[in-house]
């Protein structure tokens, strides 16, 4: 079995209550959620923590 490249793992939540989900999903059903992943899960690997500012960004 072949590993996911990096960018499509970073575009993919790997834990929480959308673990599996797209980020692009989420940033339009539940904002709010990403916002409070970046304010509140303090090790973030900086990929996800990019890929999540991207997405809140473009769903405004």
């Amino acid at each position: 079995m072949r590993s996911q490249p990096a960018a499509q793992r970073d575009d993919v939540l790997p834990f929480g209550k959308y673990r599996g989900q797209a980020i692009a999903v989420v940033a339009r059903k539940d904002p709010g959620y990403l916002k409070w992943m970046l304010d509140n899960v303090s090790d973030l690997r900086p990929p996800l923590r990019q890929a999540l500012r991207k997405y809140l960004t473009e769903s405004q």
